[in-house]
């Protein structure tokens, strides 16, 4: 076997470094304005969505929990659906990973909990 190169730890080295122009790179400011793209957003056709919580946070100031679904089956596989939630009898942590239904009727949308 051959000696293999190790990192050497260096506590408390200083290292100058000398200026990027002269290595040949340039900066400039462009004065054009910050222009941020961003993807559409359509709502959710009526129906049922298989979905699995990606993120949940206790929203103390209403009562209830946000949640993040991300759709698992379906032309909408792959989006990620925001909402918040009340009236929920566990906490934040214990839906995380959890799969569920979501119901979308009239654009109101009504979270499942599959039985586990």
């Amino acid at each position: 076997m051959g000696k293999f190169p190790t990192i050497k730890e260096v506590l408390r080295a200083q290292v100058k470094h000398p200026p990027l122009e002269d290595k040949g790179f340039f900066f400039t400011v462009d004065e054009k304005p910050f222009v941020c793209k961003a993807f559409a957003m359509h709502p959710l056709v009526d129906g049922f969505y298989s979905v699995v919580v990606v993120d949940a946070s206790e929203d103390t100031t209403r009562d209830g929990v946000i949640l993040e679904l991300a759709i698992t089956q379906g032309s909408a596989k792959g989006e990620v659906v925001k909402l918040r939630a009340s009236s929920m009898k566990r906490s934040a942590i214990d839906l995380l990973g959890l799969p569920a239904t979501l119901e979308v009727r009239e654009g109101s949308p009504r979270v499942i909990f599959d039985a586990v």
